[in-house]
């Protein structure tokens, strides 16, 4: 039996930053392909890039490349100053990504940013003295990040007039911005053409004037100034591949520059007379001049340590265990190695040792010989068979193992053995469930699952019996099946009425346990008539044949009788025995003469049982079929979130999480005897069990708790403060040898699990070959996190996530987070001081998104100056935050005053500053946007935001929707929502017609549904609204709630559910479910959700203050009020009923 951990995340040890010498011995010379040379820049006469975590520089003619950083943290996009000397860049060498410059000629780099918020440089600014660079720092939503430009001195960062935007560049005269309002490039979705395929824009920083310079349904992207041109990079060709173009500012004719026809140009930077990017296996330069492409051939000198046989402490970096049959060792799937640990003492041992290969799920055979489990050496995942001591047996190969089923593709897991150690059923990704013989090598396909999951099974004590769940053959509940091993034959136990799961058989062959969802108990809302069901979940047990008792029948006490065979029993006793009698249905001295007999037998065990319990123990298992159901019992036990539930000696085994709409209490593992009949009560084993297994023995418990796994005996008081000890899991691994099978297994995984079999008309195996064949130029981790994502890229297709390993590609370095105050900020340049510009958070009514100096008790008010931190003086040189860090989350003293001045009346006043402003400038902009409706509209408007379709979005939805649902007319503003759920109980708050209404003595007569909106409705959408934002107006318009204004949505309405990781614990994330219409067409995916009314984001209107999609939603709204009558209600007249028979307008 095995169970899977909650992930495991190791820690990154900190270590401290180093700047490397400009002199560098090489101890070999490396030729590395672009894959590993990233992030380049060129300047007249050199080339910087990042390499293995570090930047690198060389002449751009090519060359030996020299180190300029040697750090454990990670730098990223180098940009050369205008004259060339100095370096920026984003380093994270303080927990957080911020801005660096650095001389070439070597040093320690400067700091130029504070805040705590994530950066990506885009460029310097052409007057050498700043920095741009994209952050959402000051924005509302982390989808619509601000351009920022920052003083390389370290000086307060300033927002662009862009409402929002990404990557640009300035223009030689400082005037021209051209920019991309998103970006996608660290996105894993090639040829694009959804809502937030990226445009370039123009905007004149000086007069806010700005226009659209492509409009290609691609990407456009990365624009960089080369005189009255932009370059970019675009996937407009006839091959759907990035590669560079021009475009003329005036006449807007565009030219491709670059042809190359796989992976596409990536991350192009301009310098003064070349453009260099990273494509595949090459590093190139695009000469400005001729327009041609020059290949430059890098050689980094010194060795490859990443490549290095790696050694792996993996305790941190379990996957699966799997209990020995008594609970000495465990079994211990790590980092694709299978170790046999001691629970208590004795060697960590190496199983398996197999470099390139992940052996995965361990069982242990209850005999104790065995160990099964799935190896990926054929190329597939299999299940595989080895002696517990390494031992040869027949069929066995060079290592000690079998492979015992050549299935093909596919993921299989949870292999299960039968107590007799001659059977191992286990599933399958596509839902089938396999039964194996291990005496005659046959392999059975049982049952597949209509739902196409992965089925758990369960075996009979006498290994001839099995139980699963799946969906009802009738119903779309699941119900209980059994299979009979030796007939071969299926038998649907229960009708599908209710959800039945997770069947276990009793020790005993007398039951058959599962859970039933049947507790029908409504949670009704506060605040509206909705209700749900849950902790709907009870265990029930099914008698297995119409003889066994049933434990809770009512008992009848009566007096004992002394019989005749008593009495000659009494008379034949020894003078000083007891007299006595046995109480009426109880059997007498025969047993007390076999355990007297037993007493003395030196064989026997402690109950005087010796070894007659295994002699007679039943071969077979007689279950009757007929009257199953019926038979089954409700066991006394509160109903809840009651899962895996267990068959043990007496009872069952489950754990009880805590109760949806109570306190989130700690999930308990219980047990209940049911051979203690009427006095049967819930015991807790232990409390805080995220997961359990038996051992094979049914003696001791596997538990997983705390972070860690104990082994303890079947009984309450469970103590688990001594954990087994994993710290022996050790592993040395070849970093190529693992790495190809990383990449393999990502490739298999969205084979066996992309909801498409035919993989978006891709040849997949083509597909294979071709990233196969890059990995010889993958030098680190990162390197193959780089090919994943450009694999998984090829598929067209929205939440394909590139997921990093648990811990991340590079170490981070030790994080000094940096206090937010909750206030936009001015500079006082005369007086060398900060003043609060505005102090943030929502409207009077937002009680929780308040800033630290808007709570009761401080004295802030806009306009003071702040002169000093913890009684450190505001260095005005330097950003605001510099004054903060290591404030977040600590009381901390401010000196606040009138004037920039120390004096008598300055004001101290003790804060909490915040990790992040996100929440109030979020509420701040909601608020805006409110007031702006209600200006707009008279007050007959109402707004509300809604920014996603997860737990957050809801709340927003429905907090907001109170409040506003007595407007004549409402707006949903959907814009940047980031999905989250399938949306449908948003349409249905959305969506309440009135159905009647409800008179009253005193008071106004009652609308019937009594929380609903009945005016006129319309939604603002745009590029970013996607996955559940994208569902969202979808719904909206399918129910003629009203119109949809602004733009394409992003066009991700395909879902994910969770897939298998791979070794190292990274999940890729694989699109397992698909959106299509009911005419039987796709939609969404890949396009977006057209808007009825299309409003431009014009970036002029919008520097100047406005909302053009805003104020369009509002004029459509006035406009359908002024036509639409709203419902009346009319109270009759009060009914007579002093007669018999009622009217016929009553009736």
């Amino acid at each position: 039996m095995q169970f899977l951990p909650a992930p495991l995340v190791r820690a990154a040890a900190p270590a401290a930053l180093a700047i490397a010498s400009l002199a560098g011995a090489a101890s070999a010379q490396i030729e590395p392909s672009a894959v590993m040379l990233r992030y380049p820049d060129v300047s007249a006469d050199s080339i910087v890039f990042r390499y293995s975590g570090d930047l690198w520089i060389v002449d751009k003619q090519g060359g030996e490349a020299r180190r300029l950083t040697a750090t454990p943290a990670a730098e990223s996009f180098p940009r050369f100053s205008p004259d060339g000397k100095t370096i920026a860049f984003v380093g994270n060498y303080d927990g957080a990504g911020d801005l660096y410059t650095l001389p070439i000629s070597g040093g320690m780099p400067e700091r130029a940013t504070y805040h705590p918020s994530g950066k990506t440089l885009n460029d310097w600014h052409p007057d050498g003295e700043h920095l741009l660079y994209w952050s959402s720092e000051v924005a509302a939503m982390g989808r619509a990040p601000r351009i920022m430009k920052v003083g390389i001195d370290g000086s307060q960062p300033e927002a662009l007039p862009v409402s929002y935007g990404t990557f640009g560049s300035i223009d030689a005269t400082g005037e021209w911005l051209a920019y991309t309002p998103a970006s996608r490039e660290f996105r894993t979705w090639k040829r694009y053409q959804g809502g937030l395929a990226q445009d370039i824009w123009l905007f004149n920083l000086r007069t806010f004037e700005s226009r659209q310079l492509t409009d290609y349904p691609g990407t456009d992207a990365q624009p960089m100034w080369s005189g009255s041109e932009v370059i970019f990079t675009s996937d407009r060709g006839p091959n759907g591949i990035l590669n560079l173009w021009s475009i003329d500012t005036q006449s807007g004719a565009a030219q491709q520059l670059t042809f190359v026809t796989d992976f596409g140009v990536r991350f192009p930077a301009i310098g003064p007379e070349d453009v260099v990017f990273e494509n595949g296996g090459q590093l190139y330069r695009l000469e400005l001049a001729t327009r041609s492409m020059v290949p430059v051939e890098v050689t980094i000198p010194g060795d490859r340590p990443n490549l290095r046989p790696e050694r792996h402490e993996l305790e941190d970096s379990v996957a699966s265990v799997a209990p020995g049959p008594t609970g000495v060792r465990l079994a211990v799937e790590a980092r694709g190695e299978i170790f046999s640990v001691p629970v208590e003492e004795g060697v960590t041992r190496n199983l398996t040792s197999s470099d390139g290969v992940a052996e995965r799920d361990p069982a242990w055979s209850p005999d104790g010989q065995w160990l099964a489990f799935f190896s990926d050496r054929s190329g597939e995942y299999e299940l595989t068979l080895r002696r517990i001591d390494g031992a040869a047996f027949d069929g066995s190969d060079e290592r000690g193992q079998k492979t015992l089923t050549s299935l093909g593709p596919g993921f299989r897991s949870q292999s299960a053995w039968s107590p007799d150690s001659k059977w191992i059923s286990f599933t399958a990704n596509d839902g089938s469930l396999y039964l194996y013989s291990l005496e005659t090598d046959e392999l059975r396909t049982v049952a597949v699952n209509p739902s196409g999951n992965p089925l758990s099974s369960s075996w009979s004590k006498t290994s001839d019996w099995l139980a699963w769940s799946h969906k009802h053959s009738s119903s779309d509940l699941d119900a209980i099946y059994l299979y009979d091993v030796a007939a071969g034959t299926t038998y649907e136990v229960t009708s599908g009425m209710f959800d039945d799961s997770d069947p276990t058989f009793g020790p005993e062959g007398d039951y058959l346990y599962f859970s039933s969802a049947r507790d029908f108990e409504p949670i009704y809302a506060d605040l509206d008539t909705t209700w749900i069901y849950a902790n709907m979940r009870q265990l029930v047990a099914v008698p297995l044949r119409a003889d066994v008792e049933n434990p809770f029948a009512p008992t009848d006490e009566a007096e004992p009788i002394e019989s005749a065979k008593d009495d000659e029993s009494a008379d034949g006793a020894d003078d000083d025995s007891d007299d006595g009698a046995a109480a009426e249905g109880t059997e007498d001295s025969d047993d007390d003469q076999d355990a007297a007999d037993g007493a003395d037998d030196d064989g026997g065990d402690e109950n005087g049982d010796g070894d007659e319990d295994a002699d007679d123990a039943p071969t077979s298992l007689t279950i009757e079929i007929d009257g199953f159901e019926s038979r089954a019992m409700l066991l006394p036990i509160e109903a809840g979130q009651l899962r895996q539930p267990t068959g043990v000696e007496g009872g069952l085994l489950y754990i009880r999480g805590s109760r949806t709409g109570a306190d989130d209490s700690p999930p308990n593992l219980m047990r209940f005897k049911l051979e203690d009949g009427a006095d049967a009560e819930e015991e807790t084993i232990a409390a805080g069990v995220g997961g359990y297994g038996v051992t094979a023995d049914g003696k001791h418990l596997l538990l997983f708790a705390g972070g860690g796994f104990s082994v303890v005996e079947v009984a309450p008081g469970a103590k688990l403060d001594e954990p087994v000890d994993l710290s022996g899991m050790v592993s040395l691994t070849d970093p190529r040898a693992e790495w190809r099978q990383m990449l393999v297994d990502c490739w298999r995984l969205f084979r066996d699990y992309f909801y498409d079999e035919g993989m978006h008309g891709l040849d997949w195996s083509a597909v294979r070959e071709r990233y196969v064949s890059s990995l010889g130029d993958v030098t680190s981790r990162e390197d193959l996190h780089f090919l994943t994502g450009e694999m998984m890229a090829e598929l067209n297709v929205g939440h394909a996530y590139n997921r990093q390993p648990p811990g991340g590609l590079l170490p981070s370095a030790p994080s000094e987070p940096v206090g937010l105050l909750g206030v936009d900020w001015d500079f006082d340049a005369e007086a060398g001081a900060y003043r609060i510009a505005a102090i943030l958070g929502g409207g009077s009514y937002d009680l929780d998104a308040r800033s630290p100096l808007a709570q009761p008790g401080v004295d802030a008010r806009v306009g003071d100056y702040l002169l000093q931190v913890n009684g450190v003086p505001v260095d005005g040189s330097r950003a605001v935050y510099a004054s903060l860090i290591g404030t977040a989350g600590r009381p901390t003293e401010l000196l606040l005053s009138a004037d920039p001045t120390v004096d008598d009346e300055d004001r101290r006043v003790i804060v909490e500053p915040l990790r992040s402003e996100s929440s109030l400038r979020y509420r701040k902009w909601v608020a805006d946007n409110r007031a702006r409706v209600d200006e707009l509209s008279g007050g007959r408007v109402g707004y509300i935001h809604v920014p996603d379709t997860g737990f957050d979005g809801q709340n927003e939805l429905m907090r907001q929707f109170l409040g506003q649902q007595h407007k004549d007319a409402l707006l949903i503003d959907e814009r940047w929502n980031a999905g989250g759920q399938i949306p449908t109980r948003f349409i249905e708050l959305l969506d309440r017609p009135v159905t009647n209404y409800w008179a009253i003595r005193h008071g106004e007569d009652w609308n019937w549904p009594p929380r609903g909106h009945r005016g006129p409705k319309a939604m603002l959408i745009n590029g970013w609204s996607g996955s559940g934002g994208d569902a969202f107006p979808w719904y909206f318009r399918q129910s003629g709630l009203g119109k949809l204004i602004g733009m394409r949505t992003w066009g991700g309405l395909v879902g994910i559910s969770g897939n298998p990781a791979l070794i190292d614990g990274t999940e890729p994330s694989i699109p397992r479910f698909a959106f299509y219409e009911t005419d039987g067409t796709w939609g969404v995916e890949g396009y977006g959700v057209a808007p009825d009314i299309e409003v431009i984001d014009d970036p002029t209107a919008l520097a100047k203050g406005g909302d053009p999609q805003l104020e369009a939603g509002v004029t459509q709204l006035l406009e359908e009020l002024e036509s639409y009558s709203a419902p009346e209600r009319r109270r009759p007249k009060g009914p007579d009923r002093s007669g018999s028979g009622i009217p016929g307008s009553d009736q």
